[in-house]
C-alpha cells in the first residue's frame, strides 16, 4: 500500500503533467550505503528542498513540498525558507496536500505574474503558518 504523501506525489504529477509542467521528484532522506553498512545523508540535496521541483511552460521554476491529505498546515522551517527564496526570486513555491490546492495556488498566482509584488505576496501568504523546529511546533508572526 502506498503512503498518503506517495498518493498525493502521484496526482501532483497527473496534474503537472496536464498543464505542461516538468517535475522531477527529489528524495532528500538518505540512501543506504553498503560500503559503511548504515544510510548516510543525501549530500547532493540542499536542506528543506521541495519534494518536487521543475519548470513550468514559461519557464518560471516551480518547486512543491507535498504533505498527505489534511496535513498541509505544517512544514520544517528549512523548507519553509527554502519556498521562501524560490517564490522572491519569481518562482512557484507551494506546500500542498491535494491536486486541487495546487491548481488553485498555481491559477492565482499565474494571473498575478503580470505584477510581481502581488504574486510573491499571494504565495508567501499561502505558505503554512505552523513551522517544525526540533520537533517542537512553531507559529510565525
Amino acid at each position: 500500500m502506498k503512503s498518503p504523501e506517495k498518493q498525493v506525489e502521484e496526482q501532483i504529477m497527473a496534474w503537472a503533467f496536464r498543464q505542461n509542467i516538468v517535475l522531477w521528484v527529489f528524495d532528500s532522506k538518505g540512501q543506504f550505503s553498503e560500503s559503511s553498512n548504515r544510510y548516510v545523508k543525501n549530500q547532493g540535496i540542499v536542506k528543506g528542498c521541495a519534494d518536487l521541483v521543475g519548470l513550468d511552460p514559461y519557464g518560471f521554476f516551480v518547486a512543491i513540498e507535498l504533505k498527505a491529505q489534511k496535513k498541509g498546515k505544517v512544514c520544517r522551517l528549512e523548507q519553509r525558507q527554502f519556498l521562501e527564496r524560490v517564490i522572491r526570486q519569481g518562482g512557484f513555491g507551494a506546500v500542498v496536500d491535494s491536486p486541487e490546492a495546487i491548481d488553485e495556488l498555481y491559477q492565482g498566482w499565474a494571473l498575478l505574474r503580470q505584477n510581481r509584488d502581488s504574486s510573491v505576496k499571494f504565495l508567501l501568504d499561502s505558505l503554512p503558518k505552523k513551522v517544525l523546529v526540533n520537533k517542537k511546533v512553531l507559529t510565525l508572526l
